[in-house]
C-alpha cells in the first residue's frame, strides 16, 4: 500500500537517505532525487514489514516508531528513527535474513527497486557512488574475517 508523500517532509527524507551507508557519498541533489521517488507509509504496531526468507527488494527508512528483527525466534536487532533496513535487498534482491515487525506505530520512508533504478538511470554518478560503497563494505567484511585479497 502506497502511503502519503506528505507525512515526512522532503528535507527529513533527504536526511534519512543520507543515513544509508550505500548512499554516503551522494550529493544533496542526488539524495533529493531519491527522496522524490520514495514514498511514506504509516503502519500499525504488529505489522510484519519483511519476513525472513522472502525476496521483496524494498528498503525501509524509519522516520518514527520502533521495529524488532528476529531470526527464528531470536531477536537480532532493533530499529528506530534514523535507522534503515533492506538496503542490500534493494541492490541484490536476495532473501531477507530476518523478520522485521513494527513494535509501535511506525512512519516509514519506502524505496522500491523500480524507483531506485530510475534514480541510477537519471544520475549515473549515483551508480558509481553506490558501487564504491558496496566495494568499501566488502573490503571491511574481508578485513574483519582476516581474508587476504591481493
Amino acid at each position: 500500500m502506497r502511503g502519503n508523500r506528505d507525512r515526512v517532509a522532503k528535507a527529513a527524507r533527504v536526511k534519512l537517505l543520507g543515513n544509508v551507508s550505500l548512499l554516503a557519498g551522494c550529493t544533496k541533489k542526488e539524495l533529493a532525487h531519491l527522496a522524490d521517488l520514495a514514498y511514506d507509509e504509516t503502519v500499525p504496531a504488529g505489522t510484519v514489514l519483511v519476513r525472513e526468507g522472502d525476496f521483496e527488494a524494498v528498503a525501509f527508512l524509519v522516520a518514527d516508531g520502533e521495529a524488532e528483527a528476529e531470526r527464528g525466534a531470536r531477536v537480532v536487532g532493533r530499529f528506530g528513527p534514523g535507522d534503515v533496513f533492506g538496503e542490500l535487498a534493494l541492490l541484490t534482491g536476495s532473501a531477507r535474513s530476518a523478520t522485521v515487525t513494527a513494535r509501535t506505530e511506525m512512519v516509514l520512508v519506502v524505496l522500491e527497486p523500480a524507483a531506485f533504478r530510475t534514480a541510477l538511470d537519471t544520475h549515473p554518478a549515483l551508480a558509481v557512488k553506490v558501487l564504491a560503497a558496496v566495494g568499501q563494505h566488502l573490503a571491511e567484511i574481508t578485513q574483519e574475517r582476516g581474508a587476504v585479497v591481493a
